[in-house]
């Protein structure tokens, strides 16, 4: 009975503990609905600074993060707004203050490192020595995908109409940035080789794992080519998906075909681009003239950007498989007929070099290693 009884014993304990730290460690998660005024004050300071971006001239956070300091391309407003790591960097060791009735209120924000949600940020907010965790979401870098009649592949078809229907969808705005792959870096403390464009560039790999780990860590995956074509093509109505035609626009500025950079060109071989062309189309005239402009510019209709030049983006191709690369690009000029909707080749996924390529359409004659970027998508549940 006693051999029993002692284990026994230990088991009840042992569980007592667990449950004794945790529900001591960690504060309770609440709503906006459930804090008074003055938290509501302090999480709306907080709030703001999550979605409008961090100042990245801030003294506290050079301090806290000198990688931050002499950064070869300032980056746009849009990039900075939910962004894990300047945000973390900004509010490490700052006294923090709001005015409630006429007197100053003092206010912490810390980071935990005991949390199940591994993206989405959560952060303890403390008051008078009174803590309440939060969480704080991307949607700022995210589009939704509306309910609408979507084309698929190069030619319009009835065959190739499709409808998200009841799944909703959402798709990174802008491609991955180095600053996303260093915050989850580090909170999976793993070593993590990319490239050294800087910062706020897109994250490039030599190989797919790294871009499938990406997005799975953020409870997603790599853009599908469903998804590319849907935030390319204007989505239209059932009544009106019966008349879609040829003279659908296959770039993501308009609904029909008008005279953007890529159909003056077709026109005109004599024309040059000039860096208003190169806010939507990213190509190798924009390199020669050494363009650097905001990802905000080249927005589409779906408020989805960077969908034409730029690095090769990878995505996933459930129909073709071997179709798995986006080849608008940088590596071909203005007049290549990549540059438009659903025109992809094919990458093998473990290096970067020419051999890895199939570019199908032509060639772009860069010699070198290329530059492979990629996005994240997801359902809202």
């Amino acid at each position: 009975m006693k051999k029993v009884f002692i284990p026994l014993i230990v088991v009840i304990l042992l569980a007592g503990g667990v449950w004794f730290y945790f529900n001591k460690k960690m504060p309770p998660k609440v709503t906006f609905k459930e804090v008074t005024s003055t938290w509501t004050q302090a999480l709306s300071n907080v709030h703001d600074k999550w979605s409008e971006g961090i100042d990245l001239n801030d003294p506290i956070l050079l301090k806290n993060c000198p990688e931050f300091k002499n950064l070869k391309i300032r980056p746009p407003k849009e990039l900075l707004s939910c962004r894990s790591l300047p945000f973390q960097c900004f509010y490490k060791n700052r006294k923090n203050k709001i005015i409630v009735n006429r007197n100053p209120v003092e206010y912490n924000v810390s980071f935990p490192k005991d949390t199940e949600d591994n993206w989405s940020l959560a952060f303890d907010l403390t008051i008078k020595k009174e803590s309440k965790r939060f969480f704080l979401s991307d949607k700022c870098l995210t589009a939704s995908i509306p309910d609408q009649v979507y084309n698929h592949g190069r030619f319009i078809t009835q065959k190739n109409f499709w409808r998200p229907g009841d799944v909703k969808y959402w798709v990174d705005k802008y491609l991955v940035r180095n600053v996303d792959i260093i915050y989850w870096s580090r909170q999976t403390k793993q070593e993590i080789k990319m490239n050294s464009n800087g910062l706020f560039s897109p994250a490039t790999f030599n190989n797919s794992k790294m871009m499938k780990n990406f997005c799975s860590y953020r409870s997603s995956v790599v853009m599908s080519a469903k998804l590319a074509d849907a935030v390319t093509y204007y989505g239209v109505d059932d009544k009106s998906a019966m008349i879609m035609n040829k003279n659908q626009s296959p770039y993501p500025f308009s609904v029909r075909k008008q005279s953007v950079a890529h159909t003056k060109m077709l026109k005109d071989p004599e024309y040059k681009i000039t860096k208003s062309d190169c806010q939507k189309i990213y190509t190798k005239e924009c390199i020669e003239l050494k363009y650097s402009g905001s990802p905000a510019e080249s927005l589409g209709w779906s408020g989805v950007g960077e969908l034409l030049g730029g690095p090769l983006e990878f995505i996933i191709n459930h129909l073709k498989p071997r179709r798995n690369l986006i080849l608008s690009s940088q590596y071909f000029p203005l007049s290549s007929k990549v540059h438009k909707a659903g025109q992809r080749g094919h990458w093998n996924e473990t290096s970067v070099f020419e051999n890895d390529f199939s570019f199908l359409i032509e060639s772009p004659r860069y010699d070198g290693e290329y530059q492979v970027s990629f996005r994240c998508m997801g359902v809202i549940h």
